[in-house]
């Protein structure tokens, strides 16, 4: 991806982070053969040398052959996002779009059976407390019932890690309009109803 040099970032793990924490679902793309799927991730061992990002992906998906075969791979992680409208701009524009985006290249390696178990046992841990936090719903547990389906489904699925080497990060928040343009626009962002508040927090923590 190319990234113009105002919207770089160099603290890519904490953008990466927020990224995932927010919309933990990714774009994993095979470079050869092309092949293409969607899935949560997760990134573990932050704060280490070597980040790593984890997930896992149904047997019956065709990019599991690229994957265990170790070809080359790209995981899209997608952050806030809003449109733009000159409506909202101080100086003269034309419509855009704020938008964070993340990519991380590079070779997967094949997780055992047990960290596929930890990492799903994980994962619905967190965006459980997630959900029941967000919408007031008591937070589910797994019972007796549920744990068998998991543990039936298990072999049914193949996991995968990918070490945080390779990573460009993009986060284009206006830094090419002028200062004052800039703060104009996040404070009628900050009233308007309907703005993803976290496009609108980082553009302010820009200023």
């Amino acid at each position: 991806m190319w990234v113009n040099k105002l919207f770089e970032v160099t603290d890519t793990v904490s953008w990466l982070i927020d990224f995932v924490n927010e919309n933990t679902l990714s774009t994993i793309i095979s470079h050869s053969p092309v092949r293409v799927t969607h899935m949560p991730v997760e990134l573990v061992d932050a704060d280490a040398e070597d980040p790593k990002l984890i997930f896992h992906v149904p047997t019956v998906d065709p990019i599991v052959e690229s994957l265990a075969a170790e070809i080359l791979v790209t995981v899209v992680i997608h952050g806030p996002q809003q449109y733009i409208s000159p409506a909202v701009y101080r100086d003269v524009g034309l419509p855009t779009f704020n938008f964070g985006v993340a990519e991380v290249t590079g070779r997967c390696r094949s997780l055992t059976q047990e960290e596929l178990r930890r990492h799903l046992e994980r994962l619905m841990i967190e965006r459980e407390g997630m959900f029941a936090r967000a919408t007031g719903i008591d937070h589910w547990v797994i019972d007796a019932e549920a744990k068998a389906r998991f543990d039936l489904l298990l072999p049914r699925v193949a996991g995968f890690e990918l070490v945080v080497h390779n990573t460009q990060l993009k986060l284009k928040m206006g830094q090419n309009r002028a200062s004052g343009d800039r703060r104009h626009t996040v404070e009628m962002l900050r009233a308007a109803r309907g703005v993803d508040a976290r496009v609108t927090e980082i553009m302010h923590e820009s200023l």
